[in-house]
């Protein structure tokens, strides 16, 4: 493997985190500390994961990085619900955002299925993903996430 920054994933996160701060702009000021900041670290978590764990120079721990970084998603995904239910943001501002989301857990999961690691781990983290096909338009193999743009 290159450097991280050849990896699909992580340049999608960096695309997630400019996305992120544009949202959470809208947010009331009295959110700055709130929510404001809980998404915007929950978002900065996904890309410095991804490149920490490739840092790291092994398999296993290179997963046990993605592991954080999925979890991140899944923060963000509710955070961002939060905000539509308090009526901060409109579903319609929020969907095609949990949408490259979504994409985007994908893709971790399947770059951490990809990676040379005991049946145990690979156990551990499967459950954690369970959007299905259809949920996303542009499914992909396995190998995918390690094209780069």
């Amino acid at each position: 493997m290159g450097s991280f920054r050849e990896l699909e994933v992580w340049k999608l996160g960096r695309e997630l985190v400019a996305i992120c701060y544009k949202l959470t702009d809208n947010l009331p000021d009295s959110e700055k500390f709130g929510l404001t900041s809980q998404i915007r670290r929950a978002a900065v978590s996904i890309p410095t994961n991804i490149a920490e764990g490739a840092g790291r120079k092994t398999d296993p721990a290179f997963a046990a990085f993605l592991r954080i970084a999925l979890g991140s998603v899944f923060e963000l995904e509710t955070l961002l619900t939060l905000t539509v239910d308090l009526g901060y943001l409109k579903s319609a501002e929020v969907e095609p955002f949990m949408l490259d989301l979504r994409k985007i857990g994908i893709k971790i999961q399947n770059f951490m299925s990809s990676l040379k690691v005991s049946v145990v781990r690979e156990r551990e983290v499967s459950y954690a993903f369970s959007y299905t096909s259809g949920d996303c338009e542009d499914e992909e193999q396995p190998e995918d996430h390690l094209k780069t743009t």
